[in-house]
């Protein structure tokens, strides 16, 4: 290999277990949630991003419905919807020593942080209640930095992984390893 190999290697290597980082966050503050994730995938979908996929439930389908319809969702709906919304971005940030405050300051780093102050203001709620939702994500995920990066880990060799094992992990490291 050649030095501009390796270093191409090295550029999507980190690209990749950056999107692995991303979706295990989303799948902890799911779980956090007690939402149940049906699988996780760093596969690149049509949108060419990896995916945290939630098992169908009425909760879900309510806050979507709600969101699609531009209703007001209740207070609970949309704290679930922001805060499994922004929590790939604050994985991000947990795991690789970034500036957690970046999307405060409106330095969106991923679709899903604008998706969710997007929701926020056309629901007409004030973005002071989104950064204190913000910073709320940022400390219930605080302490499951191992869990996110053992989900990440496992999903860079497996590429794509079931929920259960997802949580299994969570559950693990959520116990003291």
């Amino acid at each position: 290999m050649t030095m501009t190999q390796k270093e191409e290697y090295a550029k999507a290597y980190a690209f990749i277990y950056t999107t692995a980082v991303h979706e295990a966050g989303h799948a902890v503050m799911h779980f956090l949630w007690r939402s149940t994730v049906a699988s996780i995938t760093i596969i690149p979908n049509e949108d060419n991003m990896g995916c945290c996929y939630l098992k169908t439930t009425k909760k879900l389908e309510r806050v979507c419905e709600v969101l699609a319809y531009g209703e007001k969702p209740t207070r609970r709906d949309m704290e679930y919807f922001f805060q499994t919304s922004m929590a790939g971005e604050i994985a991000e940030n947990l795991v690789f020593g970034k500036d957690p405050t970046a999307a405060l300051n409106g330095k969106y780093v991923s679709s899903d942080t604008d998706m969710a102050f997007k929701a926020v203001r056309a629901l007409d709620l004030p973005d002071e209640w989104a950064y204190s939702l913000y910073v709320d994500a940022l400390f219930k995920l605080e302490p499951h930095v191992t869990a996110i990066k053992k989900i990440a880990d496992e999903l860079m060799v497996l590429e794509k992984m079931s929920g259960a094992l997802a949580r299994k992990i969570f559950v693990k490291e959520r116990s003291g390893g």
